[in-house]
């Protein structure tokens, strides 16, 4: 039995299609595609600087 779904906010929309470091030409990079989740979760712990629990919370 699968877990049910829920209703996530994400509150963080990026604007751009690619990000990659300067000087790598993209055609020498691994694309790797995010979801708004996985998105989001990153916004959470490196931009505001909150730990796994305080995450859930929000």
């Amino acid at each position: 039995m699968s877990r049910p779904r829920l209703c996530r906010r994400v509150q963080f929309d990026l604007k751009v299609t690619y990000l990659k470091p300067q000087g790598i030409p993209i055609s020498q990079l691994e694309i790797i595609k995010l979801t708004h989740e996985e998105l989001e979760a990153l916004r959470l712990k490196n931009i505001e600087r909150l730990d796994q629990k305080s995450c859930v919370k929000k």
